[in-house]
């Protein structure tokens, strides 16, 4: 019952006009996070109506991994990273966040088929290999 009312809370918040950018979702994210990852998750995925928040295996699949980021360390906050858009209604934005043993990195893919963004996909990992081996050639490639 408690999860019912959460949940419904979440979703009612996530679809206030206070919400309608991919930069306030993904701080009102980071935001719930802090205290509680569940909560976070739930509340992330409630901005796409097509998600069934409440009968999605793989939900339960992302919460344990946030879960098992205790190992890290403590929550220390949150950098934006970067924003890629492929289109006016499709856009990327990558955070880095800070835990004491080391940063992860957050991508969350937002659409916006009519009026509303929404969550398509969300993802996360410690390894920034690529990321340090691509910056440099980008910069040079912006250069010319």
């Amino acid at each position: 019952m408690l999860f019912i009312l959460i949940t419904t809370f979440f979703m009612s918040f996530a679809q206030t006009d206070s919400l309608n950018t991919p930069e306030k979702i993904c701080e009102h994210f980071f935001f719930i996070m802090q205290d509680n990852s569940d909560n976070a998750v739930d509340f992330l995925f409630s901005t796409n109506p097509f998600f069934d928040i409440a009968n999605m295996p793989q939900l339960d699949e992302i919460k344990g991994k946030l879960n098992k980021l205790y190992y890290f360390g403590n929550m220390h906050g949150w950098d934006f990273s970067s924003k890629c858009e492929l289109s006016p209604n499709l856009s990327q934005y990558t955070y880095i966040v800070r835990y004491t043993r080391q940063p992860i990195k957050v991508e969350f893919n937002f659409y916006k088929p009519d009026k509303r963004w929404q969550i398509q996909t969300f993802k996360f990992d410690e390894d920034f290999k690529n990321d340090f081996e691509k910056t440099p050639k980008q910069y040079f490639n912006d250069k010319k």
